[in-house]
């Protein structure tokens, strides 16, 4: 098995047991694996911007894993491609609960999740707060465009599976285009309840740094928010209420615009074809966020 050379032949260690955690299986790998001394996580690169997407995230690890708490730790990096497709980066394995998890849990526990929310809010501040503007390289302010030129290819895939939602599309387009990006900050720029993990001790950990780019902060809090809200799709005041303390605590002038983008991204990616019911909600959701511009 490749996993299993590679592991030892890289790291000196004997792997006991695999597990694929790979969450969406589109654009990498992502693998859980015991060893004979430690746990490790390898993410294999899969997708046409590989080699941008994985040095870009092994420079943030490598600059500030172990260092600040929320960025796991390194351990090696390999770009030969002998084993895989693609380069692959071994990391800390962060043992610990999805934060978007946990605010459901206590949603449907009817316990407070309000602190949780400020919690993210706090994580999602000192990623801003972080210096990494000379580990980050053109590819990544240009990969925060992706959704628009997704959508502009206008593929007869994507004609099919949103053919009812292409004004909201092209209302995207037209506002995308009208952008004007506030206060640019060091960004996470794929932010999602999934990133942030809770460790026992409730320190969390930010994963998958392969999007970080400077960019205006609304895209991550847009973009987180909508991540936390589609868990409650079908509680409209639930949404309403999360959507709420987003917009009161987070209020960016251009919030809604990247709530929106987030939610037409996960359509056109996942929604239209694994869950229609879903995505027919988050292109109306994505609608009203457009609406309010």
């Amino acid at each position: 098995m490749e996993i299993n050379k590679c592991v030892s032949n890289l790291l000196n260690l004997e792997a006991t047991k695999v597990t694929n955690i790979s969450r969406i299986h589109i654009k990498n790998e992502v693998f859980k694996i015991d060893t004979n001394k430690k746990t490790v996580m390898m993410k294999v690169y899969l997708d046409e911007n590989k080699y941008e997407k994985s040095e870009n995230e092994w420079n943030i690890l490598n600059k500030y894993g172990g260092k600040l708490n929320i960025i796991p730790t390194p351990i090696l990096i390999d770009r030969s491609e002998r084993y895989f497709g693609g380069p692959v980066i071994f990391r800390e394995y962060v043992e610990g609960t999805e934060l978007k998890s946990e605010i459901k849990k206590r949603v449907a526990e009817n316990r407070d999740y309000k602190s949780v929310l400020q919690q993210s809010l706090a994580v999602i501040k000192t990623i801003h707060e972080m210096n990494g503007k000379e580990n980050i390289d053109d590819f990544a302010l240009s990969s925060q465009r992706k959704f628009e030129k997704l959508f502009k290819t206008n593929t007869d895939s994507l004609k099919n599976d949103l053919r009812k939602h292409v004004r909201v599309i092209d209302d995207y387009i037209k506002k995308r285009q009208q952008l004007n990006p506030n206060n640019f900050s060091f960004c996470h720029g794929d932010l999602g309840g999934h990133e942030v993990i809770l460790r026992k001790n409730n320190i969390p950990s930010v994963i998958d740094w392969e999007n970080a780019c400077y960019f205006d902060p609304a895209c991550d809090y847009g973009y987180f928010t909508f991540s936390v809200v589609n868990s409650h799709y079908k509680t409209p005041e639930r949404v309403e209420e999360i959507y709420s303390f987003f917009k009161r605590n987070a209020n960016l002038e251009n919030l809604d615009f990247f709530i929106a983008e987030r939610a037409i991204g996960t359509s056109s990616i996942y929604y239209a074809k694994e869950r229609p019911d879903k995505c027919e909600w988050a292109m109306n959701f994505a609608e009203k966020m457009l609406d309010n511009l």
